[in-house]
């Protein structure tokens, strides 16, 4: 499988660095860094486009990301809300099991890598 980058430079905040890789009908929206502050705005921003654009499976690649679970439950719960309006999948890979006990209490769908 090869993944095409949709966007060149990266976003970018203090504290997170977002890209978008699209391939196979499924858009990963990769962040790297903390998810903190004006951090959420950014993923927010990447998730309208990610699902604008897609017709699969939008997936959240978090391993890299350092974040607080109720603060990305809450980032994704409109995302989670557009993406069933749009009969796409909303996903999420995480290796904080604390990430993904919020995102099971907020009933967004997960990946826990270790």
């Amino acid at each position: 499988m090869s993944a095409l980058e949709v966007r060149a430079p990266v976003r970018a905040e203090r504290w997170l660095k977002t890209r978008m890789l699209a391939a196979d009908g499924t858009i990963t929206v990769v962040l790297e860094g903390r998810l903190i502050g004006s951090g959420v705005d950014t993923l927010v921003a990447e998730l309208a486009e990610a699902l604008e654009l897609c017709c699969g499976v939008v997936i959240v690649e978090a391993t890299a990301c350092r974040c607080d679970g109720d603060t990305l439950a809450s980032a994704l719960g409109d995302a989670a809300v557009a993406a069933r309006r749009a009969r796409c999948g909303l996903r999420v890979v995480t290796a904080d099991i604390d990430v993904a006990i919020a995102l099971d209490g907020a009933g967004i769908s997960r990946t826990v890598r270790t």
